[in-house]
């Protein structure tokens, strides 16, 4: 047997390699000591009292374990993903003339139908992805793959709320991961994890199903399996249901699933999966452990309040166009310029040209005039009337307005709506605001506080 020898500080200890002993008292009983540790990174020897402690052994040990080759499979290439912000596409998209036309045919739609008052009949449909791996800041996913599941789900401008369907990219699903399930909630299987013809058809038959037979309509994007569905369509003609298309990228503003529901779903999807991640290690989600994990931010997310103010928060119900800020078609401006407006903005640059010279000018005559009262003023010999002229002016007001104390009674209804909702919409706010005479600022700020204090006592856990 070969016996190796290493001295560390103290007594020389002698330690056997195939044994795995060591002379010390505590090696004597076969448990891992120092000395033991300390051959083992000497030697770069393996053991089975330490992990492995360089590349090769750990690439070594990574073999035994999967048997070789044959069952390793391939690792995704991934990447590091930033939000991205506001495509050129909708910014040009969401233009005046559009919004206003499409606007007008969903009066005439709904007059037609005779939906004014029927807001229980009014319906959006849309789809949005879960991400499967929870991360502050950035998404890591395989480089050009969709998210792993994909949600289909309607809702009324009453904050009712259709059947919902999860999609889960594979072939063949399993009974358990249906497992904590809500109702009217179903699981289908695609080869890429997103929407087909197929399954929008299949989620249009759950709708139908329970529909009364007074006319609705359900508005829908622009998705090749929602326009061009012949089969989908033909089956909402013979239900009475008629589909009404949202303008081209504008449904990041005119969808109202886009405007409430779907934001605080993910909202509360993203603080249940970090609690989970925290629990696993920071495993990647299981399918299993889906639906459970969906509930529970469903439940949160779709309460009648969120659906109600989607419609609200995108002027179709109750219909007032006017409500839309006038300050997000400023875009437009930058794809469709024409020789007036060039024209115009030629005349404001050359007239605040023309202001600056005139206040560059009066500088220099005041500096002129200034200097002999500055020196005045060093000997001690400036009047009364030129020190007034010195007196420094007050402080202007903070641009964020005065600090706001909320009363007991107050903050108690601003509970109550956090509860409901924690990210409310500028209509809801604004409502709040006008109520107790505040602005919608400071409403935002003591939400956003709230939010904050919440996801700390989150992450505290």
């Amino acid at each position: 047997i070969e016996v190796k020898k290493f001295v560390v500080k103290g007594p020389t200890q002698t330690y056997d390699v195939d044994l795995e002993l060591c002379s010390c008292p505590a090696g004597q009983t076969g448990a891992p000591c120092k000395h033991q540790a300390a051959v083992m990174k000497h030697y770069s020897c393996l053991s089975h009292s330490f992990l492995p402690i360089n590349p090769e052994m750990r690439a070594e040990l990574m073999k035994l374990t999967s048997a070789g080759n044959m069952f390793r499979k391939v690792k995704p290439q991934t990447e590091h993903a930033q939000p991205e912000a506001l495509s050129a596409a909708r910014a040009a998209g969401f233009n005046p003339t559009v919004v206003k036309k499409w606007f007008e045919k969903y009066k005439d739609t709904i007059e037609t139908l005779g939906l004014e008052n029927a807001p229980d009949h009014i319906w959006n449909c849309n789809e949005t992805g879960l991400h499967d791996h929870f991360l502050s800041t950035r998404a890591v996913a395989e480089v050009g793959a969709p998210c792993l599941r994909s949600l289909v789900e309607s809702i009324n401008a009453a904050g009712g709320y259709g059947p919902t369907m999860i999609i889960f990219k594979g072939k063949r699903m399993k009974p358990d991961w249906l497992f904590g399930a809500q109702k009217n909630t179903f699981v289908k299987m695609s080869d890429n994890g997103l929407i087909n013809s197929d399954l929008f058809t299949e989620w249009g038959i759950g709708f139908c199903k329970v529909q009364n037979p007074r006319p609705h309509l359900l508005l829908v994007g622009g998705h090749t399996s929602h326009v061009y569905n012949i089969d989908f369509l033909n089956m909402m003609r013979e239900n009475n249901v008629h589909v009404f298309s949202l303008p081209p990228h504008t449904t990041h503003y005119l969808q109202p699933a886009d405007r409430a529901l779907f934001k605080s779903l993910k909202h509360y999807w993203r603080l249940e999966g970090r609690r989970i991640s925290r629990e696993s290690g920071g495993k990647r989600l299981d399918r299993a452990l889906f639906m459970p994990l969906f509930s529970k931010a469903w439940m949160k997310a779709a309460t009648p309040l969120n659906g109600q103010a989607g419609f609200r928060g995108s002027a179709i119900y109750p219909f007032n166009p006017a409500k839309i800020n006038e300050n997000l078609f400023i875009s437009e401006r930058c794809f469709q310029e024409t020789p007036e407006h060039l024209t115009e903005h030629n005349q404001i640059l050359q007239g605040n040209i023309s202001c600056l010279e005139d206040i560059v000018n009066t500088q220099e005559e005041v500096g002129e005039n200034m200097g002999p009262i500055m020196e005045r003023e060093q000997m001690g010999l400036a009047s009364a009337d030129q020190l007034e002229t010195h007196v420094a002016e007050p402080p202007s007001p903070s641009p964020q307005g005065p600090l706001c104390t909320f009363s007991s009674s107050q903050r108690k209804e601003l509970k109550r709506v956090f509860a409901l909702t924690p990210s409310p919409d500028s209509f809801t706010r604004g409502e709040l605001a006008e109520q107790w005479d505040l602005t919608s600022e400071q409403v935002k700020v003591w939400f956003q506080n709230e939010r904050r204090r919440l996801n700390l006592k989150q992450q505290l856990k």
